[in-house]
């Protein structure tokens, strides 16, 4: 990332890293990571949030039910329709008017038990991240501003 703004290093410090950046190339968005063996190793394990961020501005928070590569390939080539679609063209948007786009991601590690109950973490982060950043990608009409999950009703 070229410069660093206070809500990048916001992410940073709620232990997310700074993965990748989304790219047209040719007439394609691709998603190019960073680090390569970092890189793989985050977009191969199950279950990580990850954050779209524009030039200070938090433009979605999204959790991947399956692994993360599966998921920005979703973005990459979205469904007709689908709220991936609309994703998809805000990150076009932003490239087209020359402002770079970063992904970052927090892996999460484990499931979690509290007296015998799973915890959904990821779940609680998510909803608290959207809750706090008010990203303008989770909001549907009316300003409410729903996790990926609220938004498309099932797993990615």
């Amino acid at each position: 990332m070229s410069t660093m703004t206070a809500t990048a290093k916001t992410l940073l410090c709620l232990g997310m890293e700074d993965g990748a950046a989304a790219k047209i190339v040719g007439n394609d968005l691709r998603i190019v990571g960073g680090k390569e063996a970092r890189w793989r190793w985050l977009t191969a394990r199950p279950g990580p949030l990850y954050a779209i961020h524009s030039e200070g501005k938090v433009l979605f928070i999204g959790r991947a039910f399956g692994t993360l590569s599966k998921r920005l390939a979703s973005l990459q080539a979205p469904a007709t329709g689908s709220h991936d679609e609309i994703i998809y063209r805000g990150i076009r948007k932003v490239l087209s008017i020359g402002k770079e786009v970063r992904i970052f991601v927090l892996p999460i590690e484990a499931p979690l038990s509290w007296c015998g109950f799973s915890v959904d973490l990821a779940a609680g982060i998510e909803r608290s991240l959207v809750r706090f950043f008010e990203p303008p990608w989770n909001s549907i009409q009316g300003g409410v501003f729903l996790t990926e999950t609220e938004i498309n009703g099932q797993a990615n």
